[in-house]
C-alpha cells in the first residue's frame, strides 16, 4: 500500500513507496501541481500531468515554486485530503459526480 507525503517540501531522500505533490511547468511557463511517484518499471521518478489536466513537462520544480494555475490551486486541498486519506476520492471525481445527478 502506498503512503503519501503531502506537505510542500520534499525530503532529501525520497521514499519510493510514497507519492508527493510537486510543482511542474507546462510548455507555456505556467506552474501546475502534479503527483510525483517512483515508477519501478523504469526505475525513475516521474511526474503526472497537472492535477487540472494540463500536460506538463517531466520533472518536479523546487517545492517553493508558486503555482500559477488557478485550477490547480483550487484542487490542491482536495488532493492533499485524498493523499492523507481524509476524504473519499470519489468526492472530487467528475464522473462520479455526474452519476449522482441521475
Amino acid at each position: 500500500m502506498l503512503t503519501d507525503q503531502t506537505d510542500r517540501s520534499l525530503p532529501t531522500q525520497l521514499d519510493t513507496t510514497r507519492r508527493y505533490l510537486v510543482p511542474v511547468a507546462d510548455e507555456h511557463g505556467g506552474i501546475h501541481l502534479a503527483l510525483y511517484a517512483y515508477a519501478p518499471r523504469v526505475r525513475t521518478w516521474v511526474t503526472s500531468a497537472g492535477v487540472c489536466g494540463t500536460t506538463a513537462q517531466q520533472g518536479a520544480l523546487p517545492t517553493d515554486t508558486p503555482l500559477t494555475c488557478r485550477d490547480c490551486q483550487a484542487l490542491e486541498e482536495g488532493y492533499r485530503e485524498m493523499l492523507e486519506g481524509r476524504t473519499d476520492p470519489h468526492r472530487y471525481c467528475p464522473a462520479c459526480r455526474l452519476g449522482d445527478r441521475r
